[in-house]
Parts: C-alpha cells; sequence; structure tokens
C-alpha cells in the first residue's frame, strides 16, 4: 500500500553508505529480537545461526540493489514507456534491455529485496514453530494436554514462628496440595514443581514479597498462589493462608485457625475446608476434606513421611528409606509411604530383592487412602508391573494430560518407557523425552536424574552431554545419596581417555554394590561392553546369587561361549540355565551339551518354569520330535485355559493373557524356526503390547526376513536391556537396505 511505496521511496534516495548503515543496524535489531524468541519460546537452538546466515546472504544482495537502483527513478519513466511502446525502434529498445541497468532493473528491486526477506524469515520461523509442535507432541501422549487440565493452584512454602515448626514450611506444601486437589474444579500444581520454582528464586528460608511470590507461582503454571504462615501461640499453633489471582493481584480466599500443636493434622484439614467454601462459595464445600483419610491419622507417621520426601528429593535414598519405613511403622496403612518406597526400591540397596513389588502391593491395597493424582500413578503402575502394560500406559499418558505440571507423572511415564513399553515399540529416546521434562519442571528432585545419566550412555550421547548430566545432578545430590567417585567413574570408564579409564577400572574394587548396580544399569551399549563386564565381575564377587545382573553381554552377544558360561555365577538356577541355552540355540551358537546336561539333570522336565520350557519347544521342533512337539502344545493350552478360567472367577484378565502369549510364543518360534517368517511375525504380533525380549527380538528378525525394514529398525531400536551386541550387527544391515550408510557404519562400527 502507500506504507510500502514510501519506504521504497524513501530507501531509494539513500547513499550506498546510508543503505549499508541502515541493514546493519536493522540486522543487530533483528538478532536482538531472535535471541529473545530462542530464550523464551522454545524454538531451536540452530534458529540463531541460520537467521545470521540468512543476514549474511541478504547483504550483498542489499548492496547489489542499492548500486543498481542508484541513478534510476523508482518508477518508469515516460521516456522508458514510450521506448517500449509498439511504434518504438526494436534496435533502440534491444539496446536498452541490454545494458546492466536494464537487464536487472525489474530484478534487484526494493520491492524485490524486502519481500525476499521478509519470506525467507517467515519459512525460517515456520519451520521452527513446527519443530516445537513435533517435539512437544513427541513428548507428550497425542491428546492436547491443556484441554484437560483444570485451573491450578499453587501451595507456596509458609512462613513460620516458632519452636517445632520448620518441618511445615514446606510440609504444607504437600498437605495442602493433597487436600485441595481435586476437591472442587480446581487441583494443585505439584509440589515438587512449585518447590523447584521456589529454589530458583529465593534463597534459604528467606520469605519473598508478594510480587515474587506471584511470579513463581505463574512459572509454576498456576492460576493462583497460596500464600500462609503459621505461628507458634504457646501449645497452640495459628495458621493463616491467601488464595491470590496471579494476573489480578486479588484475593480469592482468606482462611485462619487456631488450635493445638499435637493436633496439626486436624488444622490442616480446617484450613483446608474453609479455603475450599470460599472458592465455590458454597457453605457445604470441603465438608468431607480429610488430611488423615488420604493420608494417615496419625502425626507420628506423617512427620516422618515429610522427613523422607525432604531426604528423598536429594537422592539421600537409604537415609529416605528409613524415614519411610518409620512412616510405615507408625501407619501401615499408609499408602503414600508404600508408594514412595517403590520408586526407591529401584534404586537402593534393596533393589533385587522383591521389596519393590511389595511396596506397590501395598499402596495398590490402600489405594483409597491415596489422592486422585497419587491413586491413577499407582494404578498405572500397579497395572503395568501386574502384566497389564497397555492399560498401564494408557493410565499414566491420561496423568499427563490432567496434570501436565506434575513432574512425578512425567517420571513414571518414562519408568514405563523405559522398562516396560519397550514391548510395545518404543523407543529408548520416548523415555528421555519424558525424564527431561520431568526435569524441567523440578530439577531439584534428585531421582527424575538418574535414568538421564542411564540414557546418555544408552543412546550414545556424546561426552559433554554425560558430563552436563551428571553435573546437574551432583550439584543437588548429598554427600550420602551415593558413593563420590560413582559418576566420576562412569564418565572415564565411557568416555575417559586412556590414564582416567585405567584410574576408573581400578576404582571398580573400592565401589560397594549400590554404586556397582548404578554402572550396571548404565552401561548398556556395546561400546562398553568390556566395561560392562568388568562391573558384572566385581558385582558378583560381592552378591554371588545375583544371576539376573547382564554378564552375557559381551560374551554370549558376540559369540565367546565359553567366556560367557565363565560368566555365569552358582546362584543361576538351572531354569535360568536352560533358558540361556535357548538363546543361544536361537542365535546359531553352540550349547555345551555337558553344561546344558547338568543343568537339566537338577530339574525335571514338568519342573521346569514356562520361560524355560521354551528350550523344549526348539529341540523338539528342530529335532522333528513330533510327539513331544504336540505333548508340549497341548500341556500350553491345558495351562492357559486353567488360567483363563479362574482370570474369568477373579477378574484377572492379564494373567490369563500372558498365559495365552506363552502359546502365541510357542507358535510363533516353530514358525521362525522353519522359515515361515509371515506366520511367526503374526503369532509374535497377537502378544502385542506384552511382547517378552526373546520374542521381540525373533519379531524383529521376522520384519528383515519379510524386507520390512523400517519395522525392523523400530523395534530392534527397543531392546538395550538385553544381548545389544547382536542387535546393533542387524541393525547395521537393516541401515544398509534403507539406504543409510552412515548409520549402518556406526551401527556395525558399535557392534
Amino acid at each position: 500500500g502507500q506504507g510500502m511505496k514510501h519506504l521504497l521511496q524513501e530507501i531509494h534516495r539513500r547513499s550506498m553508505w546510508q543503505v549499508l548503515g541502515i541493514y546493519l543496524g536493522t540486522s543487530w535489531v533483528v538478532l536482538q529480537v531472535v535471541e529473545l524468541l530462542v530464550e523464551n519460546t522454545g524454538l531451536p537452538q540452530w534458529v540463531m545461526p541460520f537467521t545470521m546466515v540468512l543476514l549474511l546472504i541478504g547483504l550483498p544482495i542489499v548492496m547489489a540493489t542499492a548500486y543498481l537502483q542508484k541513478g534510476m527513478p523508482l518508477t518508469a519513466s515516460p521516456q522508458t514507456a514510450d521506448a517500449q511502446a509498439p511504434n518504438a525502434d526494436p534496435d533502440e529498445t534491444a539496446r536498452s534491455d541490454a545494458s546492466p541497468a536494464g537487464a536487472h532493473h525489474f530484478l534487484f528491486t526494493w520491492r524485490n529485496a524486502i519481500l525476499g526477506g521478509v519470506f525467507a524469515f517467515s519459512l525460517m520461523f515456520g519451520i521452527a514453530g513446527a519443530y516445537v509442535l513435533v517435539r512437544e507432541r513427541a513428548m507428550s501422549p497425542p491428546e492436547a494436554v491443556a484441554d484437560e487440565a483444570s485451573p491450578g493452584i499453587a501451595v507456596l512454602p509458609f512462613s513460620v514462628r516458632g519452636p517445632d515448626l520448620e518441618i511445615w514450611r514446606e510440609g504444607m506444601v504437600d498437605a495442602l496440595s493433597v487436600n485441595l486437589d481435586g476437591a472442587t474444579d480446581y487441583r494443585t500444581i505439584p509440589s515438587q514443581t512449585v518447590l523447584a520454582r521456589w529454589s530458583e528464586a529465593v534463597s534459604g528460608n528467606a520469605t519473598p514479597d508478594m510480587d515474587t511470590q506471584l511470579e513463581i507461582a505463574r512459572r509454576a503454571g498456576a492460576k493462583y498462589a497460596l500464600s500462609g504462615a503459621a505461628l507458634a501461640l504457646g501449645q497452640d499453633v495459628r495458621l493463616t493462608a491467601e488464595v491470590i489471582d496471579v494476573e489480578t493481584g486479588q484475593s480469592a480466599a482468606r482462611a485462619q485457625v487456631e488450635g493445638a500443636a499435637d493436633g496439626a493434622l486436624g488444622l490442616v484439614d480446617a484450613l483446608s475446608i474453609e479455603i475450599l467454601r470460599q472458592l465455590v462459595s458454597d457453605p457445604n464445600a470441603g465438608s468431607s476434606v480429610g488430611l488423615a483419610q488420604v493420608t494417615t491419622p496419625s502425626l507420628e507417621a506423617y512427620r516422618a513421611y515429610l522427613e523422607g520426601e525432604s531426604l528423598l528429593r536429594r537422592g539421600d535414598l537409604e537415609a529416605a528409606t528409613l524415614a519411610f519405613d518409620r512412616a510405615i511403622e507408625a501407619d501401615s496403612t499408609f499408602a503414600l509411604a508404600h508408594y514412595r518406597l517403590t520408586l526407591i526400591g529401584g534404586f537402593g540397596s534393596r533393589y533385587g530383592t522383591g521389596s519393590n513389588n511389595e511396596s506397590i502391593e501395598k499402596a495398590h491395597r490402600y489405594i483409597d487412602r491415596l489422592p486422585q493424582r497419587q491413586a491413577a500413578l499407582v494404578e498405572g503402575e500397579w497395572r503395568r508391573r501386574m502384566g497389564d502394560i497397555e492399560t498401564g500406559i494408557e493410565i499414566q499418558e491420561r496423568a499427563v494430560r490432567l496434570y501436565p505440571e506434575d513432574p512425578e507423572a512425567w517420571y513414571q511415564l518414562g519408568e514405563t518407557y523405559l522398562h516396560w513399553a519397550e514391548n510395545a515399540g518404543v523407543t529408548p529416546d520416548r523415555a528421555e523425552d519424558a525424564f527431561l521434562r520431568a526435569v524441567a519442571l523440578d530439577p531439584q528432585f534428585a531421582p527424575y536424574h538418574w535414568h538421564l545419566i542411564d540414557l546418555a550412555v544408552i543412546l550414545g550421547r556424546d561426552s559433554a552431554t554425560l558430563a552436563d548430566r551428571i553435573d546437574a545432578y551432583e550439584r543437588i545430590a548429598t554427600e550420602d545419596s551415593h558413593s563420590d567417585v560413582t559418576y566420576p567413574t562412569l564418565l572415564a570408564l565411557v568416555h575417559g581417555d586412556s590414564a582416567d579409564h585405567a584410574e576408573a577400572v581400578a576404582t571398580l574394587s573400592e565401589l560397594g554394590r549400590v554404586d556397582l548396580l548404578t554402572l550396571v544399569t548404565a552401561l548398556r551399549h556395546p561400546r562398553v561392553a568390556e566395561e560392562l563386564t568388568l562391573v558384572a565381575r566385581r558385582n558378583l564377587e560381592l552378591v554371588p546369587d545375583q544371576w539376573f545382573v547382564p554378564f552375557r553381554s559381551q560374551a554370549f552377544g558376540q559369540g565367546q561361549v565359553r567366556a560367557g558360561l565363565e560368566l555365569v555365577p552358582p546362584g543361576v538356577p538351572p531354569d535360568g540355565r536352560v533358558s540361556m541355552a535357548t538363546f543361544m540355540r536361537l542365535n546359531e551358537l553352540p550349547v555345551p551339551a555337558s553344561w546344558l546336561d547338568s543343568a537339566r539333570a537338577e530339574v525335571e522336565a514338568e519342573g521346569l518354569e514356562p520361560e524355560a520350557r521354551l528350550y523344549q519347544w526348539v529341540e523338539a521342533v528342530t529335532s522333528g520330535d513330533t510327539a513331544q512337539r504336540n505333548r508340549l502344545l497341548e500341556r500350553r493350552r491345558f495351562e492357559a485355559d486353567s488360567v483363563l478360567a479362574e482370570a474369568a472367577t477373579v477378574r484377572d484378565s492379564s494373567r490369563a493373557r500372558r498365559w495365552q502369549n506363552r502359546i502365541h510364543s510357542s507358535l510363533g518360534v516353530e514358525a521362525y524356526l522353519a522359515g515361515r517368517y509371515d506366520e511367526a511375525a503374526a503369532q509374535f504380533e497377537k502378544q502385542m503390547p506384552s511382547v517378552g525380549d526373546l520374542e521381540r527380538y525373533l519379531l524383529a528378525r521376522s520384519y528383515m526376513e519379510l524386507g520390512r525394514w523400517k519395522d525392523a529398525e523400530s523395534w530392534l531400536r527397543t531392546q538395550f536391556w538385553n544381548d545389544a551386541n547382536l542387535v546393533y550387527f542387524h541393525l547395521g544391515r537393516v541401515y544398509e537396505e534403507l539406504g543409510e550408510p552412515a548409520k549402518a557404519r556406526q551401527a556395525y562400527e558399535d557392534f
């Protein structure tokens, strides 16, 4: 319009030096704006260097335009128009078009230069925006989380004055968050997220001004902030609280209660009820709220629980475990304490003792005592441990939609993606995205960092990424959280030079069981297979019966049968040894007869566990023993029918599904060994999402034989926990067939 015309006229009158000055000044402004956008909107880091490239490309174009347009009219003059009229001399017109100015006048114009720049930057920001959306969807379930989330209240740490009240500074965040969450149309922002934002803005136990408190609540994703105080009055305590709109600063509710200090739980309930009544303007609202009802009636138990939460945040697993144990001793029905022990059980000194399953079962037994949010997380965790992986995933993905600011929901989803959902074809980078979201919401909670460190090794991230993740954890961990040398040892084993590596290997003899298990969990990449073997050997010295350590990754995975057998500890039961023989047979590795016979002699054929009985099936199929094959299949069908009938009585379909899957597994293995790969794939696919390690491996191999290379890649990439070496060998061939030689070369080098 007229604005563009005036702009073009102004530029046209400028000299080339003036144009250069204008361009450089404009470029500086553009760079400042882009830098702000990258820092505050989540745009990818490549936007800034790409902007600089566009500006550098634009510089010669602008200068060329200034040179060619200098001295020429902005629009065609009457003489020019006459020269191109029908009666104009053709030779004269040709000479005009052949001149430099005539040839480029219509190409190098200010209009074209400006519109070209606008188009280039629009295209760049469009691609960057699409990148953000795609990554956001990769980190979240398919549905948009915002559509399901209710208005949030951030309960901020209370200011406290008086003896024995310090534990309630952060304790009120947990207690009120439990009481207020889901009681009306409001939800509370998870305490972990609130405390993380608080620690970023507040030093020590200081009480910030109200503007700072509202900003903390806003950054936590809340619409309202709840600010309060606890004041000791002799043997009594007074609790006050106010709910404030973070945008307007207007008060939405005020409450105050007072009573005996030993009745603190009742005071918290009374404060919660009064707040809820004002929020909904209903005198009966919140009448059913009771902290004791959804947590524990024991103040001693709740104090121990709050202490455990504080210790767990800093990564002190052993002390946190003891605190939660004390909470359960005071109240054996305290579901929240059982639930927290579930989180610890996969990492601390109780790893492998079965206590983790016991804790989740007890938490589920008392699930009606849990707040709505934690109840959903316990249900999802319990479902997946019972084998109902599909339902467990659905529950956990819905949890992050309902509570998008809850780091614990993202953490549990990451745990599922890492340990179980690979059965459904979910690759470990999806787990990494979920853990990154948990850490972004609450970087001060130590457990959220552990698996991110593991995944830096498992996914082959560079040394800088591993070092950064270790540093982030070390900054918040307590001295008692783990050995000071555990993670530095991991970094040196994976990325250290020869001297650092040798020192790290020597350090292994000084590490305890928990530290060794930390290393075992991370060392799941073929490039560190030798290091995994060294750690496994040291672990077996400390715990000879711990046969589930992945000792075969280096040896069996590279076809070194004798070396692998030497690593089999005496604690491996006969069924376990027979299962190993199945793996070797299916990968065309020789199985020493004496070793296998000694294992089979210790157990009657009918006493084999179902997984180990698969070896009998492989033997019968490969030897052509049809009678034995039919007997085994009939037994499996009988067992599956028996379990199905029992499941119909107790309404537990997951156990029946597991037994039915064993039939699909047997038929799939038989079809695979016979070269009927389409039939094999169909049988394994029927087991989804509860597909075992061996079946997933054979499913990927079947896809390879069928030329379904993308499907094969997806399933091979899920198998990083077991026998990773062979997986990378097959990935090399897959990438060759997909026309990706760089990835193929890397996979072969890793193998």
